[in-house]
């Protein structure tokens, strides 16, 4: 039970910030957006499409087993799965 409970506690923390993770880039993403670039020089302006064209896509961290994103959503999913054994295991016994 003591191995359950650290392994879902570490799951859980992991997933948090691999959520604030993409929060922050997304954060970064608006930020970028707002900046007041037309009043820059061309050479900040380069500098700046580049900068926004490679921060456009989504920041995330993906599981390699179920190859999807480590997010809330997950987490919600592996609370599903974790909930459901411990329901069929009930039922076993």
């Amino acid at each position: 039970m003591t191995i359950l409970v650290i392994w879902v506690s570490s799951a859980v923390l992991f997933l948090y910030y691999a959520q604030k993770y993409s929060d922050s880039a997304n954060e970064f993403y608006v930020f970028l957006c707002n900046l007041p670039w037309y009043t820059w020089n061309e050479e900040n302006k380069k500098l700046y499409l580049t900068i926004l064209t490679n921060s456009n896509h989504g920041v995330a961290i993906y599981s390699l087993l179920s190859n999807s994103h480590l997010n809330y959503a997950y987490l919600k999913d592996l609370f599903n799965a974790i909930y459901t054994l411990a329901c069929i295991g009930c039922k076993k016994e």
